[in-house]
C-alpha cells in the first residue's frame, strides 16, 4: 500500500466533487453525478482539485522534509504559502478556503513564535472537516515510524492531535482524525477493509477511555462507533462540512461500495461539501484498491498529476529511510 495511490485517489475524488460543492442532495438528484465534469460551482476546468488536495500536498512536503520528528512550523508555513502565494494549487489560484483554516493560518502568520498547534480554534463552532481532509499522509508517516498499531503509542496520538490542531483544535476534530488515521494505518498494513475497520474500533475504544478530553467528544461519535453503523441507511447520512458527518459518510461510502468509482460517486451524490466528502472517501479507496482502480479518463484529466506523483515518491524515499 503506497502513498501515491492514496493521494491520487484523494485528488481525483476532490476534482470530481469540486463542480458540485454547495449543491444539496436534492438538487444533485435531479441529474446524479456519474463522472468527472468541468465548471460548475467554482467554474474550474475538469480535473481541478481544491483546498483538500492543496493542504494534503502541503503536509506531504513538510513530512518529507522533517528529519525524523514532525516539523509543525514547516507544516504551518506551507499552509501559509498556499494561502498567500497559491503554492500547492492546481492552477496557481486559491479558489476555496474554509473560514476556520483561514483564521488559523492567519494567526500563524501574525504570531510566528506561537507553537503551530496552538493556532487552531477550539470553539465548538470550529468542528469543520478542514483538518480531516488533509490528514491522510500522516498515517503513512506514523506507520513507517511506529508500525501498524501506532495508535497504541502515546507519542503518535499526540502527533495526530497536534497536526490537526494547526487549523482545527476542537476535540471533535482530534477524535475524528484519530479514528481516520487509525483506519488508514490498518489498510496500509494490507488488511481487508472489514478487518481493518473492526481493528480500528477495537483500538479506538481504549484510546478514548484513557484520555479524558476525548471522552467529552465521544457522544458525537456514538453512531459511527456502534456495531450497526455500516448498516445505516444512506438517507440518514449527511454531506455537510461538520467533521463527524464527513467521517461517517466517507467511511460508509468506502465500506459499502466495491470499487473506487462507486465509492467516490456515492460520496459526491450526498451533496453539500462534495469535494471534501469525496476526498476523504477517495483517499481510502485509492489506498485500498490502487490507482489502477481509478477511471483512466479521470486520472488523465487530473491537474498536475505528475507533480503529485513526484511529491509522493519523494516522501517514500525519505520516510522509509527514517
Amino acid at each position: 500500500m503506497n502513498l501515491t495511490n492514496a493521494i491520487l485517489g484523494l485528488a481525483v475524488a476532490d476534482a470530481v466533487g469540486v463542480p458540485y460543492e454547495f449543491l444539496s442532495r436534492e438538487e444533485i438528484a435531479i441529474n446524479p453525478v456519474t463522472g468527472m465534469t468541468e465548471y460548475g460551482t467554482h467554474h474550474q476546468p475538469k480535473g481541478t482539485w481544491s483546498d483538500d488536495t492543496s493542504m494534503t500536498l502541503a503536509l506531504i512536503d513538510a513530512l518529507t522534509k522533517s528529519e525524523g520528528e514532525i516539523d509543525y512550523k514547516k507544516i504551518a508555513d506551507n499552509f501559509a504559502d498556499w494561502m498567500q502565494h497559491a503554492a500547492f494549487t492546481a492552477h496557481n489560484e486559491v479558489f476555496d478556503i474554509g473560514g476556520t483554516c483561514f483564521r488559523a493560518i492567519r494567526r500563524h502568520i501574525e504570531n510566528p513564535e506561537l507553537p503551530a498547534w496552538e493556532c487552531g480554534e477550539k470553539s465548538e463552532h470550529a468542528c469543520g472537516n478542514g483538518g480531516l481532509m488533509r490528514i491522510l499522509p500522516l498515517a503513512f508517516w506514523l506507520h513507517c515510524k511506529f508500525g501498524e498499531d501506532f495508535i497504541d503509542v502515546p507519542k503518535a496520538r499526540k502527533v495526530i492531535c497536534r497536526v490537526t490542531a494547526i487549523t482545527h483544535a476542537n476535540v471533535c476534530c482530534a477524535l475524528a482524525n484519530l479514528i481516520y488515521v487509525t483506519f488508514a494505518g490498518q489498510l496500509i498494513s494490507g488488511k481487508e477493509k472489514k478487518a481493518a475497520w473492526d481493528r480500528t474500533m477495537e483500538k479506538i475504544g481504549p484510546v478514548i477511555a484513557e484520555e479524558p478530553r476525548l471522552k467529552t467528544a465521544k457522544h458525537s461519535f456514538l453512531r459511527l462507533l456502534s456495531d450497526g453503523f455500516l448498516q445505516t441507511p444512506i438517507e440518514e447520512l449527511s454531506g455537510s462540512g461538520y467533521v463527524v458527518h464527513t467521517l461517517e459518510s466517507a467511511v460508509w461510502c468506502f465500506m459499502n461500495t466495491q470499487d473506487y468509482r462507486s465509492c467516490v460517486l456515492a460520496a459526491v451524490n450526498l451533496g453539500e461539501d462534495t469535494d471534501t466528502t469525496a476526498a476523504v472517501a477517495g483517499g481510502l479507496a485509492g489506498l485500498y484498491y490502487g490507482d489502477e482502480s481509478i477511471p483512466q479518463q479521470w486520472l488523465d484529466a487530473l491537474a498536475k498529476r505528475e507533480e503529485i506523483c513526484r511529491m509522493c515518491e519523494a516522501f517514500h524515499a525519505n520516510a522509509y529511510e527514517v
